[in-house]
């Protein structure tokens, strides 16, 4: 396997996947945020394909996020991905995870 720098495979855009690991800090405003969250997403073009709760069990848990919550966001290219990052529009949102929850937002490109 080989990752693909660009995103790209023979030409055509990946779509890529953002892995979100959450810890809850403030359940009132991360509950805030879980209202807007999905709306932020799709504004490009993106989309909530799932999440784990930590009662939900583990195939494995040695305790590196067991008490984490797990989310799983795809896009269609990591430009889409990014521009949800950096749109001043969603700052409000960005910032209410933030003080709702610490978190890792990590960029998965296909391989």
């Amino acid at each position: 396997m080989r990752a693909f720098e660009s995103g790209e495979k023979d030409g055509v855009v990946m779509a890529v996947n953002v892995v979100g690991v959450v810890e809850i800090q403030d359940a009132d405003t991360f509950g805030k945020y879980v209202t807007v969250a999905g709306d932020a997403v799709e504004k490009h073009g993106g989309r909530i394909v799932g999440r784990a709760m930590p009662s939900d069990g583990s195939l494995e848990d040695t305790g590196a996020a067991s008490k984490a919550l797990f989310v799983l966001l795809e896009f269609p290219a990591e430009d889409n991905a990014q521009a949800w990052m950096s749109d001043p529009e969603l700052k409000s949102v960005h910032e209410m995870r933030r003080g709702g929850a610490k978190t890792t937002l990590r960029l998965i490109k296909t391989m």
